[in-house]
């Protein structure tokens, strides 16, 4: 008996058990779907690896396979890009001029697939990606022939869009695009339009140098296609359409309007009348940003423009306005002429020094922007920031980045030429002391080093002893919410001044601690420091 038993315990296979908890079904069908409308909702990863998503979530198995190809909702992100990458090591010749490679037969076939499986959705998402080859030549080409076999692709499916971003490369394709964009019928569903064209590698540019002589081509006469619940437009002016042919005025819901390199007519570049005219017949625009080409525009010429053409203030209903990449002469007189009771923000992006910015910055200061509240300056000369703090004393809100150096093509002279920047928030007078953004209680800066760091901390706590103090003669607001970054090119914010900030700030933000490991994409150690101390003050030598 003993035997036996004994048998059986060494001949007996144990099966480990199921968990009760582990059912057949572990999540619904419905519940797994709401997951991945949030999962593709929520990616913020590069178009491309948008549309590849439901892909991937279908490949996990066979469950997950049949509500994704089963959910029209998932493949509502149609992403075609251009750009092929050419290896001249690994293709021949041949296969980069046969038809398979010039048309991305590749690219079609998913965008193809996934307007299949979207069925008939109402809310498309187009996105169209540049082609990147410094050919100018087989650019264009490839560009065209890519671009005319997806529009045959989507124009059975264009009733069905409701957001498109084409964004090209060259300016024979962006002329072409303009031509066939006018020959479109109805978008009854379209609301957001996207219509790009650059040249990122700066061809206008080389051509002084290699004797070339490269004329992009005039834009077509043509005006956009009926789209009646368009709310954001973003055109590429030079390449597409001028301002007199925008044909604003059957955009009566537009709410953002975006005009990049606004214009290659000499007249148009210097005189924003055009503009303020077709501005005016926009009702309800809120947002507005101005993305022009960075040139010295005479301030004498503009202003008998101006006074030619004026007929009076355009009245605009603008909540926030932005400027990149704009003359600081073409910014004065466009604010000067302006008449916003609603504008709140004014954003400064890529702007060059000069007295006509500074001016311009001034000019906010008016009983005609009664609601201005916000500045924002980024990527810009450190110089404009630091002669615009005497006139922001109507700022409540203020974002500083990447002001830490002068970013101009010209040299130039101004009161604040040096090679340290100094946050100067405050300003002590001989008999009284005036401070800078008296009003400031939101601000949001990116800080450059240790000697910044102090210079930001000490700004703080002085504003907020002074603001307590009894008895004082327009004291300051206290800074209540603070916002820092780390920068690229000196040392991560030290623990003591992080402990500090948030000790004299209510609502502090830092940056996340950085370890050395972590730092090692950047430039050697001796460039995060500045080149002599200030003030008697030792700067930090990193970490």
């Amino acid at each position: 008996m003993s035997h036996q038993s004994k048998r059986q315990k060494t001949t007996h296979i144990h099966v480990p058990r199921r968990p009760k908890f582990m059912g057949k079904e572990l999540l619904a069908a419905e519940l797994l779907l709401i997951i991945f409308e949030l999962a593709i909702a929520d990616c913020a990863s590069s178009p491309e690896e948008l549309c590849l998503l439901p892909y991937t979530l279908s490949h996990v198995c066979r469950k997950w396979r049949d509500i994704v190809n089963a959910a029209p909702i998932l493949w509502t992100n149609i992403v075609f890009s251009l750009h092929k990458p050419i290896d001249l090591e690994v293709m021949s010749p041949r296969r980069i001029r046969s038809g398979a490679f010039k048309s991305n037969r590749s690219g079609l076939k998913l965008a193809k697939h996934a307007l299949r499986r979207s069925g008939d959705h109402q809310r498309l998402r187009v996105i169209v990606e540049p082609l990147q080859d410094r050919d100018r030549d087989r650019r264009s080409v490839d560009e065209m022939t890519r671009l005319y076999k997806f529009f045959r692709l989507l124009k059975p499916s264009l009733h069905r869009v409701k957001t498109l971003q084409i964004t090209v490369n060259d300016s024979f394709t962006g002329a072409w695009l303009a031509g066939h964009v006018t020959k479109l019928g109805p978008l009854p569903g379209l609301k957001t339009l996207s219509l790009r064209c650059g040249d990122p590698f700066n061809v206008a540019t080389c051509q002084w140098w290699t004797g070339e002589r490269l004329v992009d081509p005039p834009p077509p006469p043509g005006r956009l296609m009926s789209t009646p619940l368009l709310t954001h437009l973003t055109l590429s002016v030079t390449h597409f359409f001028t301002v007199d042919l925008l044909a604003l005025e059957t955009l009566q819901g537009l709410e953002s309007l975006t005009l990049t390199e606004y214009s290659l007519l000499m007249q148009e570049r210097h005189n924003p009348i055009p503009l303020l005219k077709n501005l005016q017949l926009l009702p309800v625009l809120k947002h507005l940003e101005l993305d022009g080409l960075l040139e010295n525009d005479p301030a004498d010429e503009i202003e008998g423009l101006l006074q030619e053409d004026a007929e009076g203030l355009a009245k605009l209903s603008l909540e926030s306005l932005t400027f990149q990449r704009m003359s600081g002469s073409f910014m004065e007189f466009f604010l000067k002429w302006i008449f916003a009771p609603s504008l709140t923000t004014v954003a400064l992006k890529h702007a060059n020094y000069s007295r006509d910015t500074v001016i311009a910055v001034a000019g906010l200061n008016s009983e005609r922007f009664p609601q201005m509240h916000t500045f924002h300056i980024s990527d810009s000369c450190y110089s404009i920031f630091q002669e615009s703090l005497a006139h922001l004393s109507w700022v409540k809100t203020m974002s500083i980045l990447r002001i830490n150096k002068c970013t101009c093509r010209r040299r130039h002279r101004s009161i604040h030429d040096t090679d340290i920047f100094v946050p100067a928030l405050e300003r002590v007078w001989d008999v009284s002391e005036q401070w800078h953004c008296p009003q400031l209680v939101d601000l949001t800066i990116e800080v450059h080093g240790g000697y910044h760091a102090h210079e930001l901390r000490a700004c703080i706590r002085d504003r907020k002893e002074r603001a307590m103090k009894r008895n004082c003669y327009q004291p300051p607001a206290i800074i209540q919410r603070l916002t820092v970054t780390d920068c690229e090119c000196h040392e991560p914010l030290p623990d003591e001044y992080r402990e500090s900030m948030a000790r004299y700030c209510p609502d502090f933000q830092g940056p996340r601690r950085k370890f050395k490991v972590q730092l090692s994409h950047r430039e050697d150690e001796t460039t995060w420091h500045y080149h002599a101390p200030i003030g008697g003050w030792q700067v930090s030598d990193g970490i």
